[in-house]
């Protein structure tokens, strides 16, 4: 095994690319899970193998996924590594395994691989990844991009003792967990689920059914072509016929998955879309009403948040009774946060919920599915009121207006000077208190990017990781403080580039 793959698909927190010959294959796997296995035997300190380590591993609905998947268990087994195969799976199923009281003779596993591009397009595939029972960090993934680097070119050594493979479906004992753990709802109940031809049916659909949920289907077969739209539920093009079906069925709401299932959609029974961060809303104000009832005298929980997120959600959070903490963008960032506060409970803007009240704490959209059907059925108590739809709800949240992503062209050399430029040029206009646009400054977080905090919204300036360009997103309560803010923001932007411009001139 000495061909030679380029570690360029390794990004922040997991392994994404096209499926290439030569580039991104199966080869590229086998060196993947090399280096994962040389990775865990270091964090675990274990100069010599440390055998026997038990991997549970999974893959999504991509054509190309069950090729790569057998690439990679296989070379697991020749490392020594035992195999749990889970075979077709979302992540949060592969998640579990970790969680789950296993059956008799099957080892609770060590770590877990899900082969998956999650919501990217069809062509592309990936890796996920664990290590016990947490995601890897940033600093992790660079040290296995290192180790798959540095081992490049070196043949496999084989171990005298090859690993064991067990096959193994957590589906029933995770639907078996739900209904010991999760209450069932008081009245009666039909939900639409969009799967997106992806891995969502698989689960979202038997669970349903077994809480007497009425199920509508959509797009359930798997097939990964992705014939009929795209499955990525943070997109509102892709959401169309899930909003169709809500209407025609009369349902009182609608859900749909991305290509692993680890990021939820909701559509209300008007077939409006809720954004992520009204859906955290809706859940931590339900998620507070128990609590309270439950813990009368608990310090206020905590609930995490990324810097992306409406200024309305961190302060309904607060209203509702627990501690709004912002955390940086992505997924293994909230986790990491989460953790490190003792939250519990977390949320994307993208559609990953984390859940840590009465779950394991993973980004798991099914059981964030049955939280909206929990959200919606404990309103419906409170009122007394068994047909109260979803909307009613939805039209209680606070009304904003918030730009779309835009993302602004800056040479990557000049970017760190244009972000120190704006946090000094911010930082003295929040010192002032003055205004932002029309708005109050409220609030200033440099923890990723540059976020003010407004009377009213935010705005949110982050250099991105992966492009040359400045990602910005800002919210008002008006359309014409929303055009303001814009003013005022590409205003600052243009003077911090002409500044760094100058400065790289005048160095030259």
């Amino acid at each position: 095994m000495t061909s030679i793959r380029t570690s360029a698909c390794f990004c922040t927190y997991d392994v994404r690319a096209i499926v290439t010959p030569d580039f991104f294959d199966a080869v590229t796997y086998k060196h993947m899970a090399r280096a994962f296995v040389a990775f865990c035997q270091a964090k675990k300190g274990a100069e010599q193998p440390f055998l026997p380590f038990t991997i549970a591993a999974g893959y999504d609905a991509r054509l190309h996924s069950p090729e790569l998947f057998e690439a990679l268990k296989n070379t697991l087994l020749d490392l020594g590594v035992n195999v749990i195969d889970l075979g077709l799976q979302p992540s949060p199923m592969v998640y579990a395994s970790e969680w789950l009281e296993l059956p008799e003779g099957i080892q609770k596993p060590d770590a877990t691989l899900t082969v998956t591009a999650s919501h990217n397009p069809a062509p592309y595939n990936g890796l996920k990844w664990t290590l016990d029972g947490h995601a890897l960090t940033r600093e992790d993934v660079q040290e296995v991009k290192r180790i798959f680097d540095a081992q490049q070119g070196t043949p496999l050594e084989l171990v005298s003792l090859r690993g064991q493979v067990t096959s193994y479906n957590p589906v029933p004992d995770y639907l078996t967990w739900m209904q010991a753990n999760f209450p069932k709802t008081a009245y009666p109940l039909k939900i639409v689920v969009d799967a997106g031809n992806a891995t969502g049916g698989l689960v979202a659909v038997p669970l349903l059914k077994a809480f007497g949920i009425e199920c509508v289907p959509l797009f359930t077969d798997v097939d990964g072509r992705f014939p009929n739209h795209h499955p990525d539920p943070s997109k509102a093009k892709n959401l169309q016929d899930l909003i169709q079906a809500v209407q025609t069925h009369r349902a009182d709401f609608g859900v749909a998955f991305d290509g692993d299932s680890d990021r939820l959609g909701v559509v209300d029974d008007q077939g409006r879309v809720i954004a992520g961060d009204f859906l955290l809303l809706l859940m931590t104000q339900a998620m507070m009403r128990r609590r309270r009832v439950k813990f009368p005298d608990e310090v206020p929980p905590k609930v995490v948040a990324e810097v992306k997120c409406s200024q309305h959600l961190f302060t309904g959070i607060t209203e509702a009774g627990a501690e709004a903490i912002v955390s940086p963008t992505g997924h293994a960032k909230i986790k990491d946060t989460m953790k490190t506060q003792k939250a519990v409970l977390g949320g994307e803007l993208s559609g990953h919920f984390f859940f840590k009240d009465e779950h394991w704490g993973f980004d798991d959209a099914f059981y964030g599915m049955m939280r909206m059907a929990q959200v919606l059925d404990d309103a419906r108590q409170m009122a007394s009121n068994p047909t109260l739809p979803l909307s009613q709800l939805v039209d209680t949240l606070p009304k904003t207006i918030i730009s779309d992503e835009l993302r602004y062209a800056v040479d990557a050399h000049l970017s760190p000077q244009v972000m120190a430029y704006l946090k000094e040029d911010i930082q003295k206009r929040y010192e002032e208190k003055s205004l932002f646009g029309n708005q109050a400054i409220l609030g200033l977080s440099t923890l990723d990017g540059i976020r003010l905090a407004l009377e009213g919204g935010f705005v949110l300036v982050r250099a991105s990781n992966t492009e040359p360009v400045l990602s910005l997103r800002w919210e008002a309560r008006s359309e014409e403080d929303l055009d303001a803010c814009e003013t005022k923001l590409l205003y600052l932007i243009h003077k911090a580039v002409s500044y760094a411009e100058g400065s790289a001139e005048g160095v030259s």
